[in-house]
């Protein structure tokens, strides 16, 4: 599906009377992620746009993951989880 087809189709999902559990402002931002990185899917911009809007960082231990996100927002260790 191309990103055109899937902006019309979660559009057209928006305009109908139903609540998505996901917020709009949100969705955007996970829409971006994948194009700005190359990504061909939302799975994970979908952890990253959570983190730029209600975290102060983004933990995982996948390390390509991290590095690849270190400009997007701040990594930090599993430690800082204790």
């Amino acid at each position: 599906m191309t990103k055109k087809d899937a902006e019309r189709r979660l559009n057209y999902l928006r305009r109908m009377r139903i609540r998505l559990l996901r917020d709009c402002a949100l969705q955007q931002v996970a829409w971006k992620v994948p194009d700005q990185l190359g990504w061909s899917n939302t799975h994970d911009a979908e952890y990253v746009a959570l983190t730029q809007f209600q975290a102060d960082a983004f933990i995982t231990l996948a390390g390509q993951l991290a590095h690849a996100l270190k400009d997007l927002v701040k990594i930090a260790p599993i430690e800082a989880l204790s």
